[in-house]
């Protein structure tokens, strides 16, 4: 009984020190205002998406769902599903530890930084500037281009470098990572689809998950906002002015567009789904009715 009490006050201090602490104990000794450890965390986050994009192609070559897909732009797909479900679960755990754990919202919320939320933000701008990568390979070699995820993703890149060259914010934009949360369903919901799994109970059971996943959204936004309130002349007298905007403008695009069409979008997949099962359904308890009555 001692002994779980102590591994558990271990573990919990560990947390509380900082998340880094426990992927590996150098990464908080770290000085992340220096440019050259900026560069090296950001160029290090391209390269290693760079070979996972590249293990993944190749683990998923030798599947047959891989193999059986139709298009060329179906299998970039794939493998930036996957990636994406990666950095989607990655930013969530940071994010919920910036809630739940990080005291800087008791101390300055405009000002205050930690080893843990710096490097979430360069893993992050990482992340983006390889996503613009891939958006601006595909726009040359496929001829295709999706201006609302180039937008999204160039926003994105622009707020957290920003926040990381202002010293502002970082506690606020590093809490708004656990919006994520979404990202791990949505792409399941993909990979599951492309796979001719729609009409499985595991797709079903996915996307309802997916849509309570939008009530925790909706959670964390309501939460920057509420300390947003309690420390705005704080924030105000601070921040500059182009931060500001684009931190801010962000979360009214998000709070008030961006997750509702989301939310609505999925809600609507979900019920074409269980409308079609339910009708698939009645007609197989007809068709058995019909039998017996013959």
């Amino acid at each position: 009984m001692i002994t779980n009490v102590m591994i558990i006050s271990v573990h919990i201090e560990v947390v509380i020190m900082g998340l880094l602490q426990t992927i590996h104990p150098s990464l908080e000794e770290l000085d992340y205002t220096q440019p050259t450890v900026q560069a090296a965390v950001i160029g290090g986050t391209i390269l290693f998406f760079l070979v996972f994009q590249l293990l993944t192609r190749l683990v998923s070559s030798r599947t047959e769902v891989y193999r059986r897909l139709d298009t060329a732009g179906d299998k970039v797909g794939w493998v930036r599903a996957i990636l994406g479900m990666f950095f989607g679960t990655v930013s969530t755990v940071a994010g919920v530890w910036t809630i739940f754990w990080d005291d800087s919202v008791k101390t300055d919320i405009a000002m205050a930084t930690t080893p843990t939320g710096r490097f979430a933000l360069l893993f992050s701008v990482g992340f983006s500037i390889f996503e613009l990568m891939q958006l601006a390979t595909m726009s040359l070699t496929r001829r295709v281009f999706y201006p609302i995820v180039f937008l999204h993703h160039t926003w994105l890149t622009a707020l957290l470098t920003q926040v990381m060259w202002c010293d502002r914010l970082q506690y606020l934009t590093v809490a708004g990572l656990a919006m994520e949360i979404i990202l791990p369903c949505d792409r399941i919901s993909w990979l599951l689809l492309k796979a001719g799994m729609r009409n499985t109970r595991v797709w079903e059971w996915n996307q309802l998950f997916l849509i309570h996943t939008f009530s925790l959204r909706n959670m964390v936004e309501c939460y920057m906002w509420f300390h947003t309130y309690r420390n705005w002349r704080r924030i105000w007298s601070v921040t500059p002015l182009h931060l500001l905007c684009l931190v801010y403008g962000g979360l009214v695009l998000t709070t008030f567009w961006m997750t509702p069409f989301w939310w609505i979008e999925s809600i609507r997949r979900y019920s074409v789904t269980f409308n079609a099962r339910r009708q698939m359904n009645l007609r197989a308890k007809n068709n058995v009715s019909d039998e017996k009555t013959q």
